[in-house]
């Protein structure tokens, strides 16, 4: 009698081990999916910053403040569509100039710090 307990009380807890490892993994699985959805949520590495449809002038410009060297600006906006150079009198600005949605925009540098915008 006591060799037929002892496989029952095996298989149930095998069952029970079964059931544990199944409950382990889905929620490792459940885990994983929210950590890969909010790791896509974000921009990518090196991803240009830009003004999309419905995003406003405010958010765009939000990152900039006079001081910054060009670098940083380059790795929040991205590079420029196009550069010139405007000089009056004895002082000469760069002039970065992207192109967006629903107007250009103009950043302006002296001796590779960002003075203004518009």
């Amino acid at each position: 009698m006591a060799d037929q307990i002892q496989p029952v009380s095996v298989v149930s807890s095998l069952a029970a081990s079964q059931r544990a490892v199944c409950v382990m993994k889905l929620t490792n699985l459940i885990l994983l999916v929210a950590i890969i959805s909010l790791v896509s949520c974000g921009p990518k590495t090196g991803e240009r910053i830009r003004e999309s449809p419905d995003q406003s002038e405010n958010r765009t410009y939000e990152l900039l403040r006079p001081g910054l060297p060009m670098n940083t600006v380059r790795e929040a906006w991205g590079s420029p569509d196009s550069v010139d150079e405007n000089c009056y009198r004895d002082e000469c600005l760069i002039v970065w100039i992207y192109k967006g949605h629903s107007k250009e925009r103009y950043l302006f540098f002296k001796d590779d710090i960002l003075v203004s915008w518009q």
